[in-house]
């Protein structure tokens, strides 16, 4: 049983527990996200703004407390293009080698009649395998269909 210290940090809160209209002390934030009283002073300083700067207890409207939280979690996505894959050492969006890329069937169903299926290159910077799930719809995309062609003409 893992102790206390060893318990892996949530980086995702569900901002759909803050009541909008309602102000949070530090404290009420801190128990309704689980997290220490310290944390949301760190959040405080990073851009949460209270109702009132000068007062004390400070008093977040719930609103401020989603902006922020959500602008937070939007600041780590990476936006893909139809030919590329997040590489997880790279740690951006890269295009595979074009020779490299295959399609792999999973046999699983995402909805009621499409099937998933793996696409996966390798990275042209560092080498690591990258993969993105996707249908078989992707297979009729010409973006996909000519990465595939021209790793079978070499």
């Amino acid at each position: 049983m893992k102790t206390k210290g060893q318990m892996k940090k949530k980086r995702t809160y569900n901002v759909r527990l803050v009541k909008s209209r309602r102000t949070y002390t530090t404290r009420e934030i801190a128990e309704l996200f689980q997290v220490n009283v310290h944390t949301v002073r760190v959040w405080h300083r990073a851009g949460m703004r209270p109702t009132v700067e000068s007062g004390r207890p400070l008093l977040f409207l719930g609103s401020e407390i989603r902006r922020f939280l959500t602008e937070r979690r939007n600041q780590h996505k990476c936006r893909l293009k139809a030919n590329e894959f997040f590489c997880p050492r790279c740690r951006v969006a890269r295009a595979s080698v074009s020779d490299k890329v295959h399609f792999e069937m999973t046999g699983r169903k995402m909805g009621k009649s499409h099937e998933q299926v793996l696409i996966k290159g390798v990275c042209g910077s560092c080498g690591c395998i990258l993969t993105r799930f996707a249908t078989e719809n992707a297979l009729k995309d010409p973006v996909w269909m000519r990465m595939v062609t021209q790793g079978q003409e070499t």
